[in-house]
């Protein structure tokens, strides 16, 4: 098989897996999705890492983490995309990404003089804008009353939030509607955690999350599948199961990440073949500006071609770090 070929079909699989829905529904096409979750992540998005088991396995783990130095604005960029995470010097998140429908999507914000969320954008990683939502009722900081602009059609979503639950209702302009979430919260040490999603919109759709005691995400569990990690060095992952629900294009398999002496990933393999040879192998090399963080990362995929691994170029990654330099 040409080189060329393999080159094009691992781009192939690149960009069907970042922008994948994985087979659970994509909440843009219905026209709801679940928000409390992506405020929790605000919330909580300084606390633990950027990365969650539910991530396309192309993506870096450590694309928003570095070794030395604190970032206030971290992008990573790859052919036709674009994700960013982004601090204010008061420690609230302007930017980052989250994973929705099992599709990723870029998240901004902005804050009122009660530094309530005043304002969030979600767009695709391609860039294009896919919804705006503008909070217009607060309670006790917490967000109770939205507007969401999607395709010249307005809607309005109801938030309540409980001890234990937390409730998320959806209506068209007229009223009418749409479809409704609950979330069960669960005490990860002495912060409320969304533990379980339900979504009332499409019967039997739903999710589970299980934390360690940082606030890492450890589990996620789908109706039709389940991505579990086991992490090394804080928050980087050194063993990966990828269980995607039946039909789901993203990959599946038990994932094993080496990282060198310094936290920096050299390698992912995925199991064996009955003749003992890994089914994914794949290798990296960086280019590190004058602090020791990566800003150039290049993949090299060992194909299986006539019975050999052959090298073809995978996917290479760029990010631009912004450090937040402290008089």
């Amino acid at each position: 098989m040409p080189k060329y070929f393999l080159a094009m079909l691992a781009a192939l699989i690149f960009a069907s897996s970042l922008f994948a829905q994985e087979g659970r529904g994509d909440p843009f096409d219905a026209g709801i999705f679940p928000l409390a979750l992506v405020l929790e992540r605000a919330q909580y998005a300084g606390d633990a890492g950027a990365w969650r088991p539910d991530w396309p396995l192309e993506l870096p783990p450590d694309s928003f983490k570095v070794l030395d130095g604190e970032l206030s604005r971290a992008s990573i960029l790859g052919e036709g995309f674009f994700l960013s995470m982004a601090f204010r010097e008061d420690g609230l998140v302007e930017e980052f990404p989250f994973i929705l429908a099992g599709g990723m999507t870029q998240i901004y914000l902005s804050y009122n003089d009660a530094l309530e969320i005043q304002k969030l954008t979600i767009s695709s990683p391609a860039g294009d804008e896919l919804w705006e939502i503008e909070f217009l009722e607060h309670m006790d900081s917490l967000p109770t009353l939205a507007r969401g602009f999607r395709m010249n059609s307005w809607y309005f979503i109801f938030i309540t939030w409980g001890s234990n639950e937390v409730h998320e209702t959806w209506y068209d302009v007229e009223g009418n509607f749409l479809g409704a979430y609950s979330f069960s919260l669960a005490y990860v040490g002495y912060e409320r955690r969304i533990g379980a999603v339900r979504d009332f919109f499409v019967s039997g759709q739903g999710a589970e999350f299980h934390f360690d005691s940082r606030g890492l995400v450890t589990e996620v569990l789908f109706a039709n599948g389940s991505y579990r990690v086991l992490y090394f060095r804080e928050d980087l992952p050194r063993y990966w199961e990828r269980r995607p629900g039946a039909g789901d294009s993203a990959a599946a398999g038990n994932f094993s990440f080496q990282w060198d002496v310094n936290g920096i990933l050299v390698r992912i393999t995925e199991g064996s073949h009955e003749d003992g040879n890994l089914t994914i192998d794949l290798r990296y090399e960086y280019i590190f500006d004058e602090r020791g963080n990566w800003i150039e990362r290049r993949e090299t995929r060992m194909i299986r071609s006539l019975g050999h691994f052959v090298p073809v170029q995978g996917t290479v990654f760029r990010r631009i770090l912004e450090y937040r330099e402290h008089l």
